[in-house]
């Protein structure tokens, strides 16, 4: 998948702006991302705020992932070619 580099990615169909820190680049975008979560709806904050907290995010790579390939999902090679 290859380093993204820091700073500000542009999707070259649709316009839309992402933050890369160097590692990983941030899907949700820019101009969603600035709004305060209290004025985002319940569902909004649990979607995308969840999986920011680093330990969610280690727990859904080492533990979630392997269930979904268990239960028969592609995987993250197949996911990435969709």
């Amino acid at each position: 998948y290859g380093a993204a580099g820091a700073g500000m990615r542009q999707c070259e169909k649709f316009g839309t702006t992402y933050f890369s820190n160097g590692a990983y680049i941030d899907l949700v975008p820019k101009e969603a991302s600035a709004e305060p979560f209290w004025q985002r709806g319940l569902q909004a904050v649990v979607q995308t705020d969840t999986f920011r907290n680093p330990v969610v995010a280690f727990l859904y790579e080492r533990g979630w992932r392997q269930g979904f390939a268990n239960a028969g999902f592609p995987g993250v090679d197949a996911e990435f070619e969709l």
